[in-house]
């Protein structure tokens, strides 16, 4: 590379670097085919592209079409030899942008140039690996991603990261880089190999901004389809649970057919979960029923009953027998913040995280906290939502709504309720639920991607 060149593919290094996507640079080339126009544009992540005009002819320039004159950040570079009108055009397009770099390197190749400074540029975001974590208490799988190259990384920088595997056999595992714009990632590169179930170093070179390529393992082959086709098969959980809680609350006041139908289908339940989870002490189930608040003055109000608090199943199962419909009292909503108040300070007592369940079997709505909705408001001043925000933040418990009608009244409540699953009494089905929740899987899981611990 002569020294011209040298200098040229500096001064287009700078310009690169110096660009943005709200900025971007243009290379406008009067080469032997006739004047072109390069543009480096950026993406939302900062990866870098070229655009490549169509070049006018010389000959159409010397029968008078003009030679267009970019807007914006501009290098001009006269590469053309022997040709007349090259030096002409260079000096209108001076005359027009004095404030452009202007540079003669007669046959030199601009667009090599460009793509070299591309390549070498430093990458604008943070590049990480796409892998797998599982919560220790719960084995919840969460999507995550580990550092890889920091912004200002460059061509040639190596990195290496440690992770396992665990799925059947020796399944096609998928390695994908991503780059994040907020909370969001941006697939930038993604291949699969098979790999044993087990350890293994990940090595990862550099090969340009939005562009890795894998050292070790190898074999890795090109993935072509989306980041959501990657991590579609992604289970909610990494291998079965050895204990668990399952909490069942249960509206019980009502008409008595509707109140026997949930305690029927909540009994159901916790048999099918107990046999998956046979052996002493790995199911502890929590029974609790609510009703209505009583808003007459010469009544006591009704409370929140917990028959069982972390027993045997055998010993829920006599309890939920033992349970009965209760009068039916305020009409248009139950002690669902009541029942969330005293859940949340029960499991708050308890040390020990483990996978946990709460069932809500209902279909009145909560009462708010403050007169609104047309609902008296809950006579101790509970905060249902607050009380649910708090068990939804906890990575161990899963909330599930079963509504007897999905359709009446109160569904925006129950949509809330049921935010993580909401399910009609009369049709899911226990073994499905128990999977959904964790408490139903295969021992070993596959997992599409490399898990982190």
């Amino acid at each position: 590379m002569s020294g011209d060149e040298t200098g040229l593919l500096r001064a287009i290094s700078v310009a690169v670097e110096d660009a943005s996507a709200k900025r971007p640079v243009t290379v406008l080339d009067l080469g032997a085919a006739g004047p072109v126009t390069f543009q480096v544009r950026f993406d939302e992540i900062g990866v870098p592209s070229i655009a490549r005009s169509r070049p006018v002819t010389w000959e159409s320039v010397d029968s008078g079409a003009s030679v267009p004159v970019p807007s914006g950040d501009l290098i001009i570079v006269s590469s053309a030899t022997d040709i007349s009108s090259a030096p002409r055009a260079l000096t209108r397009l001076r005359g027009a942008r004095p404030d452009a770099l202007a540079w003669e390197v007669p046959g030199t190749s601009v667009g090599d140039l460009l793509i070299e400074a591309v390549s070498n540029s430093p990458i604008r975001q943070d590049y990480e690996l796409l892998v797998a974590q599982a919560h220790p208490g719960s084995n919840r799988i969460r999507l995550t991603s580990e550092p890889l190259f920091a912004a200002g990384a460059r061509r040639g920088d190596v990195a290496s990261l440690d992770v396992r595997c665990e799925q059947d056999g020796d399944r096609r595992i998928g390695l994908a880089v991503v780059a994040r714009d907020g909370p969001t990632p941006h697939l930038l590169s993604a291949g699969q190999v098979p790999l044993t179930p087990g350890r293994h170093r990940i090595h990862v070179e550099l090969a340009g901004p939005g562009v890795v390529r894998f050292i070790e393992p190898e074999g890795v082959a090109t993935y072509s389809g989306s980041l959501s086709d990657l991590t579609a098969a992604i289970p909610e959980y990494l291998n079965s649970v050895k204990h668990a809680r399952l909490i069942l609350a249960i509206e019980i006041s009502g008409q008595a057919s509707r109140v026997a139908s949930r305690l029927y289908r909540a009994e159901q339940l916790l048999k099918s979960l107990h046999r998956q989870l046979p052996e002493p002490g790995q199911l502890l189930i929590g029974i609790v029923g609510y009703g209505a608040h009583r808003f007459e003055r010469k009544r006591s109000d009704e409370r929140v009953i917990v028959t069982d608090w972390m027993s045997a199943p055998e010993s829920a199962l006599e309890s939920l027998g033992r349970l009965g419909a209760a009068d039916i009292g305020y009409p248009e909503a139950v002690q669902v913040e009541d029942m969330l108040a005293d859940v949340v300070k029960r499991l708050s007592a308890m040390q020990q995280s483990r996978p946990t369940a709460l069932l809500l079997f209902g279909d009145r709505p909560p009462h708010p906290s403050q007169p609104g909705n047309g609902l008296l408001p809950c006579p101790h001043g509970y905060d249902w939502q607050k009380s649910l925000n708090s068990l939804r933040l906890r990575p161990d418990i899963v909330v599930v709504a079963i509504r007897d009608d999905l359709a009446a009244p109160g569904t925006a409540a129950w949509a809330q309720l049921g935010a993580t699953m909401l399910l009609a009494l009369d049709s899911f089905d226990n073994d499905t639920l128990g999977r959904k929740i964790g408490f139903v899987v295969p021992s070993l899981r596959n997992i599409p991607i490399p898990i982190i611990d």
